[in-house]
C-alpha cells in the first residue's frame, strides 16, 4: 500500500472508531472493514461516473450512500442501545 493510501486509510479507520466512541457508530462494525467499504465504494464511483464526477448530476445522491456505510446509529436504535 502506498504511504498516501496507508494515511488516508488510517484517517478513515480513528474517525470511526471515535464515532463508535461517540455512540455514532454501530459498536459492532469493524473499523477495518468500513474503510475497506468506503474506499471500495468510492473506487467503484469513480470508474462508473469517471473523471467529471463532481459535477455528474448522480454525484449528491452518492454522497448520501456514502455516509450510510459508515452504519451511523439512528435516533431509535440509541434509545434502545442506552436502555440495555
Amino acid at each position: 500500500m502506498t504511504p498516501c493510501i496507508k494515511v488516508m486509510t488510517d484517517a478513515i479507520e480513528c474517525v470511526y472508531a471515535k464515532g463508535q466512541l461517540m455512540g455514532e457508530f454501530n459498536k459492532s462494525s469493524s473499523p477495518a472493514m468500513i474503510y475497506r467499504a468506503y474506499i471500495s465504494f468510492f473506487n467503484g464511483v469513480g470508474l462508473t461516473l469517471g473523471e467529471s464526477i463532481i459535477h455528474h448530476p448522480e454525484w449528491e445522491n452518492l454522497k448520501g450512500h456514502a455516509f450510510y456505510l459508515f452504519a451511523p446509529i439512528q435516533p431509535k436504535e440509541k434509545k434502545l442501545e442506552e436502555s440495555e
